[in-house]
């Protein structure tokens, strides 16, 4: 990364050497037009720059993940409460170009649990998303992996496309307090 943002500046500053030099040392140049010109067509041309190489280069989104412990009741004479943990995930992109997701893991000690089954997430700009595991072929946990998560204070990591990850606190809520 940092070796890209020296080719653009030693690029961008070796034209504007050379554009000097040329001015400076060619005769043939009898017009070569007024100072506001020079510094409009300097700021436009520097203008587009910067905006090209920031469209390019921010990726910027928050998340949102909370493991939910929520009972369900069931019929029958006692009235029995299964508890089931959830994780909500809640991806918000910030910026203008899309978020490729590659891969969601949670993460303790040297323990990573893949949670995505179905392949790539993709989130468009200044969108939001929420990912959900309530289907029948998602990833599950059940109440002994949902303590053994919390007490070992696990990680959720998002991987990018180009392998960037971002890691983030898991907030472990007990809407039933068992």
């Amino acid at each position: 990364m940092m070796f890209d943002k020296w080719w653009k500046y030693s690029i961008f500053y070796s034209g504007i050497i050379i554009v000097i030099l040329f001015i400076l040392f060619n005769n043939t140049i009898k017009e070569v037009g007024s100072w506001a010109d020079w510094f409009g067509a300097i700021g436009t041309i520097s203008a587009v720059w910067l905006a090209i190489s920031y469209r390019r280069t921010k990726i910027n989104f928050d998340v949102d993940p909370v493991f939910r412990v929520v009972a369900i009741p069931m019929p029958g004479e006692p009235p029995i409460n299964i508890l089931i943990p959830q994780l909500e995930i809640d991806i918000f992109n910030i910026n203008d170009p899309d978020l490729m997701i590659k891969n969601i893991e949670i993460v303790y000690h040297d323990t990573r649990l893949s949670t995505l089954n179905k392949g790539p997430i993709i989130i468009k700009g200044f969108e939001a998303k929420q990912i959900n595991f309530i289907e029948q072929d998602d990833w599950r946990v059940d109440m002994t992996q949902y303590n053994i998560l919390q007490e070992n204070n696990a990680h959720l990591e998002i991987t990018l496309f180009g392998d960037k990850k971002y890691r983030h606190d898991i907030k472990f809520i007990n809407e039933t307090s068992a």
